[in-house]
């Protein structure tokens, strides 16, 4: 299912259509939201008996929160702005566990990509940032790209004025 941003805009929509008398099923198909979001916003707390999944193999269960991919965190982030769910229902809606949340929630997960740069040759990974001596960039590639692209420039400049 592809689930709608969800914005105050969306949730303002969500209650208007909810006072109609539109059922639950109705107003999440046509807000692109899902059944429980839905029943949330209608002021219905849920009682939940702990984190009941229908199959509990290791392969059907997500892995550790530092695996959440970036999408995911930064949908997270999206429901904690709007401030009306709690830590539990987002993590619910998220698909991710309430731990990650409070993670997310106290800038311990950061929606950072963590795939490493494609290197040219010559370059080296370095495994933590340092600052380029030359530009003062926070590098995590040496020699810094920053310098060797404004010395290309500068070269290329030059070049082009002994031509002319």
């Amino acid at each position: 299912m592809d689930r709608a941003i969800i914005t105050t805009k969306l949730i303002g929509e969500a209650e208007q259509l909810l006072n109609e008398g539109l059922g639950y099923a109705e107003v999440a198909r046509r807000l692109r939201i899902t059944v429980y979001l839905a029943r949330l916003l209608s002021g219905e707390r849920l009682r939940t008996f702990g984190n009941r999944r229908k199959d509990t193999s290791p392969h059907q269960m997500r892995p550790s929160w530092k695996y959440v991919d970036v999408a995911t965190v930064r949908m997270v982030h999206r429901m904690l702005a709007v401030g009306i769910l709690t830590y539990k229902e987002i993590a619910r809606e998220a698909a991710v566990s309430h731990e990650t949340v409070v993670r997310i929630a106290s800038g311990k997960r950061l929606a950072i990509s963590t795939n490493r740069p494609v290197l040219a040759r010559g370059e080296t990974f370095l495994r933590e940032p340092i600052r380029c001596g030359e530009c003062g960039n926070l590098i995590s590639v040496r020699p810094c790209r920053l310098c060797r692209h404004e010395e290309s420039v500068r070269m290329r400049r030059e070049f082009q004025r002994l031509l002319a």
